[in-house]
């Protein structure tokens, strides 16, 4: 899995490269992530400008509700789970 984010993360800036008047970047995928000691399905989002700054990645918890429709509810409040790397460079 961590291969297909850095050839996903590739692909972004190859793209971001050699198209003129990109700004914004992002990269999302869907993961895992632990808090307080349990593992939750999670999907992050790599994002980053044109400003010269690393950009961060974000994180959104979620799981299931309902016995029978089995329909997706957000956990907790979005994140900053961390700085990334350009998407620019």
């Amino acid at each position: 899995m961590e291969q297909d984010l850095v050839l996903a993360q590739e692909q972004v800036r190859f793209v971001v490269q050699q198209e003129t008047g990109v700004r914004m970047a992002c990269v999302a995928w869907d993961g895992y992530v632990t808090v307080d000691g349990v593992r939750t399905d999670a999907v992050f989002v790599d994002g980053c400008d044109d400003s010269g700054e690393p950009g961060y990645v974000f994180v959104q918890r979620y799981g299931r509700a309902g016995r029978f429709r089995r329909s997706m509810i957000v956990l907790g409040n979005t994140a900053v789970s961390s700085r990334s790397e350009r998407l620019f460079d």
